[in-house]
């Protein structure tokens, strides 16, 4: 297959990568983050707040114990509207015109939502693979409902993979992350807007394929990680080119009726959502997840079609989810 893709790089090229994904600025290797905080003022950024969980923000006091920014790590999953409107409040009252937020997707969002809609410097630190970093989708939960929205106002004007901050990510949330980040990937062939989305999704998922488990066994391997980052750019990528439909839009349901971690959810639906579309999958799609080392079984074969009790309450999640398309501002 030849390369269609500028984007496409090999595991030795990624530490010091500086490229621009429009609108924003991509920055790949270790010790990255240090480089953004040292070059704020060349950003046009005077008053920023880091935002993140209270376990991350414990993290970077370990990592950089002289780091002397205001902070604000109240953040909770799927973004609570008390949550976005307490930190709004703290952004503006306290006269700020950047958010850097360093974390997974929930982290990111609220910099997603100071971006669209105060205008906010955004620079997006990465430490999961929810590819957030990349889509102009972001959302909040109201009530028990995930609300999301699109609009290119809410991407960062710089994004940093820096290794060094996800060497201390628990293995649990690195796996589940992973789940997510390869869903992206999985559902862009389904959509299939774009002619390199094959492509990069078959790179992103060799990334996460061949990275995960090498980072599990050793943490401390930065190249290794940074392929994993690689491959959660590539998935958020796949998102900005595609947008999401049944997998992820089931997953956002389930999120925000049930509490659900995201990388939770996709992990249990993936496989499900997969064989459901496998039944009428043309020999392209057939022959791109073989190529991946997926999708061997038979589409009546499938774990979905195996378990009944799955099966109806996966139908139930749709038919909510069709009936909440007006409120969730998505399309079936």
């Amino acid at each position: 297959m030849g390369k269609l893709n500028s984007l496409l790089y090999r595991e030795g090229d990624l530490e010091g990568l500086d490229i621009t994904v429009p609108p924003s600025r991509v920055l790949f290797g270790s010790d990255k983050f240090c480089d953004i905080l040292s070059g704020l003022d060349g950003l046009g950024i005077e008053h920023p707040i880091i935002v993140s969980t209270q376990g991350g923000r414990q993290r970077l006091k370990k990592l950089f114990p002289g780091l002397d920014l205001p902070y604000f790590d109240g953040v909770l999953p799927h973004g609570p509207e008390a949550v976005v409107e307490a930190f709004r409040n703290i952004y503006l009252s306290g006269g700020h015109d950047a958010v850097i937020a360093v974390g997974g997707g929930s982290v990111l969002g609220l910099g997603k939502i100071m971006s669209a809609e105060e205008q906010a410097r955004f620079v997006a630190v990465p430490t999961t693979l929810s590819g957030s970093e990349m889509t102009p989708i972001y959302g909040r939960k109201i009530g028990l409902q995930k609300v999301t929205k699109v609009n290119p106002a809410c991407q960062p004007d710089v994004i940093v993979y820096d290794p060094s901050l996800s060497a201390q990510l628990p293995h649990s949330v690195l796996s589940a992350s992973a789940m997510n980040s390869l869903a992206h990937s999985v559902e862009a062939v389904f959509i299939n807007k774009t002619q390199d989305t094959p492509e990069l999704a078959q790179a992103a998922i060799h990334s996460l394929f061949e990275g995960v488990p090498a980072v599990l066994k050793c943490a401390d391997c930065t190249s290794s990680r940074l392929k994993v980052q690689y491959g959660g750019f590539l998935g958020g990528l796949l998102i900005q080119k595609n947008g999401i439909a049944l997998h992820h839009e089931l997953c956002h349901v389930i999120g925000g009726l049930f509490g659900i971690d995201h990388g939770v959810s996709n992990s249990t639906v993936l496989a499900h959502v997969v064989a459901y579309n496998m039944v009428n999958a043309d020999p392209v799609l057939r022959g791109f997840f073989s190529a991946c080392g997926g999708m061997k079984a038979r589409p009546t074969e499938s774990i979905t079609l195996q378990n009944p009790l799955m099966h109806r309450w996966l139908w139930r999640i749709m038919v909510l989810l069709w009936g909440m398309c007006p409120v969730l501002s998505i399309s079936c």
